[in-house]
């Protein structure tokens, strides 16, 4: 019995994986999505505040 030749592409159930690795285009630090997504909740929190319906 021959042996299968491990590829890098994968199917499974409808499922396909790649294992190409691109670069990305915008290179964007863990810190800085943290710390925009907690000022953009304080301004939320101070337009609902300031501003109530």
């Amino acid at each position: 019995m021959a042996k299968k030749k491990n590829s890098g592409l994968r199917s499974g159930a409808g499922l396909i994986q790649y294992y190409e690795e691109e670069e990305a285009k915008v290179s964007i630090s863990p810190t800085i999505v943290i710390a925009i997504s907690i000022a953009f909740a304080v301004l939320v929190g101070l337009i609902i505040f300031f501003y109530p319906a």
